[in-house]
């Protein structure tokens, strides 16, 4: 089965943004796009009046009302004065001429704002190019042409060819200074500028409680991947936004930057997602979505690189391979915390579902033109409602530990149960009954059961002073190996078989001898006391593994409660708390039990 651990899924994230950026770095080098801006700026004094269209047109009424007595050549040439935006019937590749003259501007600098999709442009003053757009820039419908102090009240043509339709369609024209400009840039969608910088704030306070709190390490790696992913997502609202772009004044490398935030933001999503899912089962499908979104980023970039796509293709496979991802894996996170009945993802799974549906909404008021007013809304207000919740989640995880109130007029009587427990009384009566057999039959297994017994309760003492104490395996296999010793030494319808293929690792006390207590108590003598229990212990890539395996009566595992310290959930509990285990049970009733699990080496190592 794929599975990476943390350290190689950093690799992978880090191989992600390196790659990236040289690719796109080369790309835009390469393309050397000329249009620097994209994003209709409503905010400019209107251009749009008075122009004078002069083009060979395909509209005979027209011709008969605007047209000019037909040449040798038989063109149908008319002029006429229009306001834009305006549509022109002309034939592929056929210019359409549109002058003005320019406004008597103070200012050093006006920049022209329209719109054209996919259709050649060349703008001269004075029969002096000032602007032309080439193969890359047909990509971009958003121009933004300065035009300098020198040509104030001369006449501006812009030229309009359209390679594939026999239509011309051009929008209106808006003019301003470049102060102007900015301010209506603010104006448009500035909301995405002070959200992205609140978003880069909020992950700078995460990273500090990370560092500042002593915690688990998992729960660390939790809360850097919360506040990676909202630094990330701050960057991508900022770059977004008209402003940036504004500012920026290059749309190539703008369209880049803004696929390649979504891909990284995406990968930090799958890893904020894993760092919380306790289903091993489930965690190969999140490595394999971090590597398919790598895999897919550098391949489209170098498909653009070759001209198999264009730019805004590739910005457009990003978008819709990153809202698919976040639909699947919300969808996925939900069938675990409700299925598998894991409620600590639940509230995961909510703040996911709010951001899902925030981004199916903005690409409604996308898709259906709705007013400029509520976009940008949906998807603002989806991502701060499930940053919010996942950081409270994350902090609240990583400082605080649910543990049981107890009635302090019941302690007392708790503790004397815990020890009782701890001691096994029926197992040490039993087990001393089987030694006074033994020293009346003179059998050499006498001594071998005095020894069993001796380090039985040694360690069960042990547990009760120091529980959750972190010891070597090889201290818990040998309480183990001693309870399993006089099991089979009293009952010789019970065999056990131990495979421990690795050692060198450590656990909480007394957490893995209960399990095995618990498959022989209630698993194997379901069946009479007949049967078997597996103890391996060996390496995965996701860490060390241990199982318990037993041929016993099995149980529903949806019916776990913490009945005692020694029940399956508390130690399960302790497991992930000590040393961030991830645990999985698989029981059939009538046929057995298998429990996996399973310890990170990163932070065993740590311990």
């Amino acid at each position: 089965m794929f599975r990476l651990n943390n350290r190689q899924l950093h690799i992978i994230i880090v191989f992600l943004i390196v790659s990236a950026m040289l690719l796109g770095t080369l790309l835009v080098v390469r393309k050397d796009s000329s249009i620097f801006m994209r994003g209709k700026v409503s905010g400019l004094d209107s251009f749009s009046d008075g122009w004078i269209a002069s083009y060979e047109t395909l509209d005979d009424a027209k011709w008969r009302k605007y047209g000019e007595t037909e040449d040798d050549t038989k063109k149908k040439i008319i002029t006429e004065v229009l306001n834009l935006p305006n549509s022109f019937a002309v034939k592929a590749n056929n210019y359409v001429s549109l002058s003005h003259k320019l406004p008597d501007f103070s200012d050093d600098k006006q920049y022209m704002v329209f719109y054209s999709k996919n259709q050649y442009i060349m703008i001269t003053v004075n029969k002096e190019v000032i602007y032309e757009t080439d193969e890359a820039d047909l990509e971009f419908p958003f121009h933004v042409v300065p035009v300098d102090y020198q040509y104030r009240n001369s006449t501006v043509t812009i030229k309009v060819k359209n390679e594939k339709n026999d239509n011309v369609t051009f929008d209106e024209i808006r003019i301003g200074n470049y102060t102007e400009l900015l301010s209506a840039a603010i104006k448009e969608n500035g909301w995405f500028v002070f959200y992205g910088l609140f978003l880069i704030i909020l992950s700078l306070a995460v990273f500090v409680i990370s560092y500042s709190i002593k915690t688990d390490i998992t729960k660390k790696y939790m809360l850097n991947y919360i506040g990676g992913e909202a630094v990330v997502a701050g960057l991508l609202f900022i770059v977004e936004s008209t402003l940036f772009r504004t500012l920026i004044r290059w749309e190539l490398i703008n369209y880049f930057l803004r696929s390649a935030l979504i891909i990284i933001v995406s990968v930090m999503h799958l890893l904020v997602i894993r760092s919380l899912i306790r289903k091993t089962r489930i965690l190969p499908v999140f490595d394999i979505g971090a590597v398919f979104y790598s895999i897919e980023f550098i391949s489209v970039v170098i498909f653009a690189w070759f001209r198999l796509i264009s730019i805004n293709l590739v910005y457009l496979i990003t978008i819709i391979l990153a809202v698919s991802g976040l639909i699947i894996y919300t969808m996925l996170i939900g069938s675990v915390s409700y299925d598998y009945r894991q409620r600590q993802e639940r509230p995961v799974f909510i703040s996911n579902l709010i951001l899902v549906c925030g981004v199916i909404f903005e690409m409604i008021i996308y898709i259906t033109h709705a007013d400029n007013i509520a976009s940008g809304i949906p998807i603002i207000t989806g991502s701060l409602i499930y940053f919010v919740i996942l950081v409270v989640y994350g902090i609240r995880n990583a400082l605080f530990i649910d543990t049981p109130k107890d009635n302090p007029e019941d302690t007392e009587k708790i503790v004397r149960q815990q020890v009782i427990e701890s001691l096994n009384p029926n197992l040490l009566f039993a087990s001393f009954q089987t030694l006074q057999s033994l020293i009346k039959n003179g059998s050499e297994n006498s001594t071998k059961m005095i020894y069993y017994i001796s380090v039985y309760v040694m360690n069960n003492l042990k547990a009760m002073s120091n529980r959750g104490e972190i010891i070597p395996f090889n201290e818990e296999l040998e309480h183990i190996m001693a309870y399993l010793n006089l099991q089979r030494t009293r009952n010789n319808k019970f065999s056990f078989v131990l495979e421990s293929k690795v050692k060198d690792f450590k656990i909480p006390r007394n957490t893995i001898e209960p399990l095995v207590e618990n498959a022989v108590k209630y698993g194997i003598a379901g069946k009479n006391n007949t049967g078997n229990v597996v103890l391996r212990s060996y390496t995965r890539e996701d860490g060390y593994a241990i199982q318990i395996i037993d041929n016993g009566i099995g149980f529903d595992d949806k019916n776990l409660k913490k009945t005692s310290p020694t029940s399956i959930k508390s130690l399960f509990e302790l497991l992930e708390v000590k040393c961030q285990a991830k645990t999985e049970i698989i029981s059939k009733e009538g046929k057995g039990t298998v429990i996996t699990i399973i310890l990170p080496m990163i932070e065993n190592e740590l311990l």
